[in-house]
This record gives structure tokens, C-alpha cells and sequence, in this order.
């Protein structure tokens, strides 16, 4: 198995954060309608048709946060002050959407399907738990520890990155992540009802399984 999961941005993110610890408050939904305007891009104005949405925590717009959809260059914008986005829609019929920002994770994925508006939501690392979050209709939410040999037991271990990778071909491209609380705890959001890839990382150690389409609670042990 390649280690993948140990590089690119999200692999740096949970490099830098792991020592952080964790713990989930806020949904991953708000019914709060978004406000919509033109963000920034990466290359240009954005030209319709557009993917929109916005960004937010619980109900308050998050400016500043980089949004993609991992199809390459001119594929990524950066949400205004209102928390609105537009991506160039790129003929891309389906796919998942992907938001970062220090300070925050995105535990909720959210799914292409149409141009929106989307909502997503992030949550800060000072408000995160492990506690099983809720997902929409025909979505569903993944809990679970990530655990790791001590001496001869098996411990949770707190901090650990967690992620949805929807390609298992590109494992370097999360839809949703998040970290362990102090118990080793984890909670993901808006999985596919098809079987999920999750990984797991801490320091140099990793995991990674594929959750089967009746599962919402998993335990990923970590190897170095």
C-alpha cells in the first residue's frame, strides 16, 4: 500500500495540527439561506454557469476560505466577505466539494450535483468532538476511534487526522476531514451511502479502510 495519505496539503495540515487537542459542537447543516456574490478567483471572474454556495460556521459566514473541487488549475476560489463562492462549473456533472482554512475542518462532506447554492460547513478545532454528527437525506455519517498499539494494548489516540477520500486513485484529496478528541474519536458527515474509503494519520503512522454501505461505526488502527 502507498503511503499517499502522508503527503499533500492535508497531509501538511495534520502535520502542523496534529498536536492539537480536539473536540465537535456545531452540525454540519444550516438551514440559514446564502447570500450570494462573486468570489475572487484563482485565475479570473468566474462566468456562469457557476457551482455556488456558501461557506459558514453554524450561521455565521466564513470569508477567506479556499474552496475546490480537485480538478486542477483554475479549479479553486476564495469565499468573500459574505462566505459566498462561485466555481467555474468546468463541465463537471458530479463530483464533492472542498473547503480549508487554518483554524477550521470540514467533517461534512458536500456533494456536487447540479450548480447549488451549496452550503458548507466547517467547524473550528477549539469546538470539535467526537461526538456522531448528522447527515441530509440519502447521505450518511461515519463514527468511530482511531486506535493505536501501547505497550500491549490498543489506545485511542487523540489528534489524528481523519479523512473521506471519495478516489481511491487520488487518496491525496479529501471531501470531508476532521481530528480525534483525547479518547481518539472521530466523526464524519454527507458520506456516500456506497462504500467509503477513510484514512488516518498520525505522525508516521497511518491506517486506512473501506467502510461497507451498511456501517456507521468503525475502528482504524494505526501502523507505522
Amino acid at each position: 500500500m502507498r503511503v499517499l495519505v502522508l503527503r499533500g496539503r492535508h497531509a501538511k495540515n495534520a502535520a502542523a495540527l496534529g498536536g492539537i487537542v480536539l473536540v465537535v459542537g456545531a452540525g454540519c447543516h444550516s438551514t440559514t439561506a446564502p447570500t450570494l456574490t462573486t468570489a475572487t478567483t484563482s485565475t479570473s471572474t468566474v462566468s456562469v454557469p457557476a457551482i455556488s454556495g456558501v461557506v459558514m460556521e453554524g450561521t455565521r459566514p466564513l470569508a477567506g476560505v479556499t474552496v475546490d473541487q480537485g480538478y486542477g488549475p483554475g479549479s479553486w476560489v476564495v469565499t468573500d466577505a459574505n462566505g459566498a463562492f462561485q466555481l467555474p462549473a468546468a463541465g463537471v456533472p458530479e463530483g464533492w466539494l472542498r473547503a480549508s482554512k487554518p483554524g477550521y475542518v470540514e467533517p461534512c462532506a458536500v456533494r456536487i450535483a447540479g450548480n447549488g447554492p451549496f452550503a458548507v460547513q466547517m467547524v473550528s478545532l477549539s469546538a470539535l468532538t467526537g461526538t456522531p454528527l448528522s447527515s441530509p437525506s440519502g447521505f450518511r455519517t461515519v463514527s468511530g476511534v482511531v486506535r493505536q498499539m501501547t505497550s500491549d494494548t490498543l489506545q485511542g489516540v487523540a489528534g489524528a487526522w481523519v479523512d473521506f477520500e471519495p478516489d481511491p486513485n487520488n487518496t491525496d484529496w479529501p471531501a470531508a476531514m476532521t481530528f480525534t478528541d483525547v479518547s481518539g474519536r472521530f466523526s464524519l458527515c454527507g458520506l456516500p451511502q456506497e462504500a467509503a474509503l477513510i484514512g488516518a494519520v498520525s505522525g508516521t503512522a497511518f491506517g486506512r479502510t473501506t467502510v461497507p454501505s451498511d456501517q456507521t461505526y468503525i475502528e482504524i488502527d494505526l501502523h507505522p
